[in-house]
């Protein structure tokens, strides 16, 4: 593994150090540093809680990074799934804000009672989530998921105390367990740029052929009922597979704006949670992608 790489695909495995063999299934998708034994540990303190812990429901797991950490929280909400199905919510800090900002009461009650149900929720960027009235909503939030138990993670690019943050939500998040996980370096930077520029062209090309279209249905403006669950699949596989942000996913894909984009990665995430075949597919396809010839696996079609 490269110096200052985010993932280390399959690491972990029974009679790993890194958590229990007893627990290696449920975690087997997990990706760790093995540099960052804090963030080791914090993981597998949210997957396997016990009685004393790092982090759980009032003290979130906040991680500080410039760089995105898209990737690696996405590999914490699909090992934790594992673990705790249709109880893991990964939400972004500008549609969390967006939700916030637009809704009355009865929709912010609905959100509230929504994650209250959640073993994990994840914020992606929460210093993104908008002004300071909105950033009180969201210390409203952490406050009732607190009081219900949740355990939550988010990610932000500086830490907590600093004075961008409303007082009441930064005094939250410095109560939790606050890691700075170190930015890839520039090399591994241009790497990733490079595999990311590659990876989305084939994951285009692989999940229009499993739904019998082209390339260009995909990234096209048509918006017919196939093409638009091949698009979603393909934007769902991009983000988690790239880590690229909405906004360039959505240029990718004809021009379309982030909140496009989000709109059909969450379609694509509560059906795959719901339906097991439909998972299945989305990892026959992902191994696909990520084999070294693009080999497709023996598999039926992706189910439309």
């Amino acid at each position: 593994m490269p110096e200052g790489g985010f993932l280390l695909a399959g690491a972990v495995r029974t009679g790993s150090p890194m958590v229990p063999s007893q627990h290696a299934g449920s975690t087997a998708r997990l990706a760790c540093h093995y540099g960052w034994p804090l963030v080791r540990a914090a993981f597998s303190a949210i997957i396997e809680p016990t009685i004393v812990s790092c982090v759980g429901p009032g003290c979130p797991l906040v991680m500080v990074c410039e760089a995105d950490l898209s990737r690696l929280l996405d590999d914490l909400r699909l090992a934790c799934s594992d673990s705790h199905p249709r109880r893991v919510m990964l939400l972004d800090g500008r549609e969390l804000g967006t939700a916030l900002r637009e809704g009355d009461d009865a929709s912010a009650t609905h959100l509230i009672q929504e994650l209250s149900g959640m073993h994990l929720v994840i914020v992606r960027g929460i210093d993104l989530v908008g002004g300071s009235d909105t950033q009180h909503a969201v210390t409203g939030l952490l406050d009732a998921l607190a009081a219900a138990g949740v355990t939550v993670c988010v990610s932000l690019t500086r830490p907590p105390g600093w004075t961008g943050l409303d007082l009441a939500l930064a005094s939250r998040l410095a109560a939790g367990l606050v890691l700075h996980v170190p930015c890839p370096s520039p090399a591994v930077r241009r790497d990733s740029a490079t595999t990311d520029r590659w990876s989305v062209g084939r994951i285009v090309r692989a999940t229009a052929s499993r739904h019998g279209l082209t390339a260009g249905d995909l990234v096209g403006p048509k918006r017919t009922r196939s093409m638009v669950h091949g698009r979603n699949l393909a934007m769902y596989l991009a983000r988690r597979l790239t880590g690229r942000s909405l906004d360039w996913i959505g240029a990718v894909f004809g021009g379309r704006d982030h909140t496009t984009v989000m709109r059909g990665i969450r379609s694509v995430e509560t059906r795959r949670q719901a339906d097991a075949a439909f998972a299945g597919d989305i990892e026959n396809l992902v191994s696909e992608v990520s084999s070294p010839r693009g080999r497709r696996p023996v598999g039926r079609r992706a189910r439309a």
